[in-house]
């Protein structure tokens, strides 16, 4: 009987050591699971920022296509801007080339104040004055004469006088503004 009495004895105080393994285990796995609790909601609140974070992106990413379709459209506003103004400036450029032309031309088929001799510096043609003065005069002169064969000329006081030179003409105008081609 002393067997078993100390046979229950050791089988109670190995039960003491078991039962004093069991609360330090339980105690472990408690802190590990406040540990995990604890864990388990930084990444709950770390997730709330990042849904946060993402949402603020989005609304970055949203303006900043916004801003980028604008920018597209104004890019594609300019370049039809663009074409228009080089669509205009040709225009232009072939205005102002007919002007010059036009201007050429008046300005070949306008005599001022000299002699001039028909075929060589003025055009043969009927020539019509502008801005005639009260001391206007011209002459129709044979070419290499010197002005002493006179084929025709006037002392016209106003008006818009008008004469027909000839090659073989040299045609002198003093003070009877502009002699323009009229045929």
């Amino acid at each position: 009987m002393i067997g078993l009495l100390l046979l229950a004895a050791a089988f109670a105080a190995g039960w003491g050591v078991r039962e004093g393994r069991a609360s330090d285990q339980q105690a472990a796995m408690e802190a590990e699971a406040a540990e995990l609790v604890a864990d388990g909601r930084q990444a709950e609140a770390r997730a709330d920022q990042l849904e946060t974070d993402l949402g603020e992106t989005q609304v970055q990413r949203d303006d900043l296509k916004r801003r980028l379709d604008e920018a597209e459209q104004a890019n594609t506003d300019l370049e039809e801007r663009s074409a228009a103004l080089d669509q205009r400036e040709s225009e232009l450029d072939q205005r102002q080339t007919a002007i010059e032309e036009t201007e050429a031309g008046i300005e070949a088929n306008t005599v001022t104040d000299g002699v001039w001799t028909v075929g060589v510096d003025i055009a043969p043609g009927t020539y019509r004055a502008t801005d005639v003065s009260d001391s206007c005069y011209w002459a129709i002169l044979r070419t290499g004469t010197n002005g002493d064969d006179i084929v025709s000329n006037d002392l016209p006081s106003g008006g818009n006088p008008q004469v027909t030179v000839e090659e073989g003409h040299d045609f002198e105008t003093v003070r009877c503004g502009e002699w323009v081609k009229v045929e």
